[in-house]
């Protein structure tokens, strides 16, 4: 276990090596019901910034800007009293791959206009970027760590029909609309799994301390 764990350290502490002088980024993803929030916000006990790029697209939604463009596209009803009506914007989403996209240009490059303005005032020794497609997106390609979290898809079901009050059909739709974990995995430089038998804390802990050192 010893060498294990000092095999993990080296292997982080040796990716950061040429950003010294520079605010390490760490992009954290995976799909809807592995537990990548959860394990944003142990980070954020640790005292470290977290930017949750999905809790952003929401705030976006409120744009009248985007609030225009998206009742052109789509219809009135995509609002409801000035909040975005999220079944009729899900429906939307999970109609074609070309809406995804559509919704996708629309909101993320936003999204990143608020990161960039967002990291521009931290000054801690790293920060997380959160976000359900960061791969998808391309702001994989900003981070210097990529930590992508899986769990199994029964699990993932599980949770999502509890959070969420939705039926065993509508999450399998919303993982099928996803990446799979094999296609994030190719960007990712640690995939950590989330099962309720591994420790994420343990590798959370060593990753925190790896940086900090």
């Amino acid at each position: 276990m010893i060498g294990m764990e000092c095999l993990f350290l080296a292997k982080v502490a040796f990716s950061f090596i040429n950003n010294l002088n520079d605010l390490i980024t760490v992009g954290l993803t995976g799909g809807i019901g592995s537990g990548k929030s959860t394990v944003a916000r142990v980070f954020e006990l640790l005292g470290v910034p977290v930017f949750y790029a999905d809790i952003e697209a929401k705030l976006i939604y409120n744009d009248p800007e985007v609030e225009k463009i998206l009742v052109d596209k789509i219809g009135s009803d995509v609002y409801i009293k000035g909040m975005i009506n999220k079944n009729r914007l899900r429906s939307f989403l999970f109609k074609s791959e070309e809406n995804r996209t559509f919704i996708n240009n629309l909101i993320h490059p936003r999204v990143a206009m608020r990161y960039r303005d967002w990291k521009n005032q931290q000054s801690h020794p790293y920060i997380i970027r959160e976000a359900a497609i960061l791969i998808e997106s391309g702001s994989y390609k900003d981070c210097d760590q990529i930590l992508l979290i899986t769990a199994p898809e029964k699990e993932r079901i599980s949770r999502v029909m509890k959070r969420d009050g939705l039926t065993e059909e509508d999450v399998i739709k919303r993982i099928r609309a996803q990446w799979t974990d094999e296609e994030r995995s190719e960007y990712a430089t640690q995939v950590w799994t989330n099962d309720n038998r591994s420790s994420l804390l343990e590798k959370i802990l060593l990753f925190d301390n790896a940086i900090r050192v």
